[in-house]
C-alpha cells in the first residue's frame, strides 16, 4: 500500500481525534422538574442556593469508570463532592455568584485516563422583585 504524505497525516489526525474523544468525560446535571442537561466543554448556569446533582460518563459507550475525582477551581464560587448514592455522581453546591471550572478525572475499564471539564456559572439571587398594579406596589425581600 502506497500512501502519500498528506494521506498519512490525515490518518494520524483522524486517529488522534478518535483517541481524544475516547478519553473524554461527558457531564450530566439533573435539574428540578426532571430536566437533565448533558454536555462537554460548555458552561452550565445554576441559581445560587440548592445543590445540583450530576454525573459523568465516558464519551465512548461501554467504558466503565473508576477512581473518579471532582474538583472546583474556585471553592468560593461552588464546591463539588462525590455523590455517595451514585458511583459516577457528584453534587455541586453553589456558594456565591461567579464562575469557576469543574474538572473530573477517572480511570476507564481499559486502564485509560479520562478527563473532562465544564464551566459552572452561579447566578446570584435577585435583590428584590417589584410588582406594580394599579393602586398597589409590592416588593419581595
Amino acid at each position: 500500500m502506497h500512501l502519500k504524505l498528506f494521506e498519512l497525516v490525515a490518518l494520524i489526525l483522524e486517529w488522534e481525534q478518535f483517541n481524544s474523544k475516547r478519553r473524554t468525560l461527558v457531564f450530566t446535571f439533573h435539574l428540578p422538574n426532571s430536566i437533565s442537561v448533558k454536555g462537554t466543554n460548555m458552561t452550565f448556569t445554576f441559581p445560587a442556593g440548592a445543590p445540583v446533582p450530576g454525573s459523568v460518563a465516558a464519551l465512548t459507550p461501554g467504558v466503565t469508570l473508576s477512581s473518579l475525582t471532582f474538583t472546583s477551581s474556585d471553592p468560593t464560587k461552588f464546591t463539588v463532592a462525590a455523590d455517595p448514592s451514585n458511583p459516577t455522581g457528584m453534587i455541586v453546591t453553589p456558594v456565591a455568584a461567579g464562575s469557576a471550572t469543574l474538572s473530573a478525572t477517572a480511570t476507564g475499564s481499559d486502564g485509560s485516563s479520562l478527563t473532562g471539564s465544564v464551566t459552572i456559572a452561579i447566578s446570584g439571587p435577585p435583590d428584590s422583585l417589584v410588582f406594580t398594579f394599579p393602586g398597589f406596589t409590592g416588593t419581595t425581600p
